[in-house]
């Protein structure tokens, strides 16, 4: 049941995140329906799997001791991307700009 339990918390996290993306974005000054806030945000939610989890994984920093065939950084950056870009759809959609 590992690979169920990671991913539900996987998704919790990112529900957690996408919360403190709309109050942070607000607390900061920048609208939450903002593209560039809220594709630069996703980025930056690599940051900790780049930098740690990849490394303690044994796949070294940002993931180029991995498996080539995984493409561990440029999935990662692409998979966040789009997390980003719908936080971005989901404020325009409930208006929380």
């Amino acid at each position: 049941g590992e690979k169920q339990a990671a991913l539900v918390g996987h998704h919790l996290i990112g529900i957690a995140l996408a919360v403190f993306y709309v109050v942070g974005a607000g607390w900061v000054g920048v609208s939450p329906d903002s593209l560039l806030a809220a594709l630069g945000y996703g980025v930056a939610t690599c940051v900790f799997p780049w930098c740690l989890v990849f490394p303690a994984l044994g796949f070294g920093m940002f993931g180029r001791n991995g498996p080539p065939e995984l493409k561990l950084f440029t999935s990662s950056l692409l998979n966040h991307l789009f997390y980003g870009f719908g936080l971005w759809w989901s404020a325009k959609v409930f208006w929380l700009g």
